[in-house]
Formats: C-alpha cells, sequence, structure tokens
C-alpha cells in the first residue's frame, strides 16, 4: 500500500490492524486496549517504517493469538 498507492506508513498499519477490523464488524480486534482479544505480532524492527523494508527472512519476534503467544523467536 505504501509503495504501491502512496499510502504512509501509519495508514498502512491502520488500515491492516483497526480500520480492517471495524469494515469486517470485529468490535474488539484491531488495537491494543485493556478489554479487546488480543491477536498481534511483535517485529525486531527500531520503528514503524521499517515494514517498508525488503521482505525475506521472518521477523517476527512474537505472535499472539486470543491472548495466547503462538510463536516465539
Amino acid at each position: 500500500a505504501v509503495r504501491t498507492y502512496g499510502l504512509r506508513p501509519h495508514e498502512a498499519i491502520l488500515g491492516a490492524t483497526r480500520h480492517a477490523a471495524t469494515s469486517l464488524g470485529l468490535e474488539h480486534r484491531g488495537v491494543i486496549r485493556v478489554g479487546m482479544q488480543a491477536d498481534f505480532g511483535a517485529f525486531r524492527w527500531p520503528h514503524e517504517t521499517c515494514i517498508l523494508q525488503p521482505w525475506g527472512t521472518s521477523a517476527a519476534t512474537l505472535v499472539v493469538r486470543d491472548g495466547v503467544a503462538i510463536f516465539r523467536a
């Protein structure tokens, strides 16, 4: 979305998280907040614009689904 459609990194991240959940009617997903269902990934990047770096090996350090860690690097 950033490279092809001109979105800024924070706009692309919102489009893949909060706005995506809202558009699908998933009211308890898309943000990290008390009372929400925790589905998220953590990456070894110093800032959000690193998502634009070339893809290769996984940079994920943690994946959580329904509040349970399903992957840890």
